[in-house]
């Protein structure tokens, strides 16, 4: 999805790096602790050669003896349906009523 060669070539880099716009991983983190867990998250994910696409993410908190000690998501790309939800949304815009 972030077009790295394997999991390996992730390793070491900032989870920032997955974020298009940095503040997203801010506000993210905001929803998640007023709610305790996000489900259908959507923002615009970077991929290592700089471009980027949609993902929707469930996310919750993990625990460890009674301590939060990450978070754990799951990551869908969700790019072809909001391109197709934008066309469709161009397409209606521009036809005659």
């Amino acid at each position: 999805m972030f077009r790295y060669s394997s999991p390996e070539e992730m390793v070491g880099h900032s989870v920032l790096n997955v974020y298009s716009d940095p503040d997203t991983r801010k506000l993210m983190l905001e929803q998640l602790k007023k709610h305790s867990k996000l489900e259908g998250y959507e923002f615009e994910g970077l991929r290592k050669d700089g471009t980027t696409f949609w993902l929707s993410m469930n996310s919750q908190p993990y625990h460890e003896n009674n301590m939060v000690m990450g978070v754990e998501s799951f990551l869908r790309d969700i790019t072809e349906p909001k391109e197709s939800e934008k066309k469709l949304k161009s397409f209606t815009d521009s036809t005659p009523r």
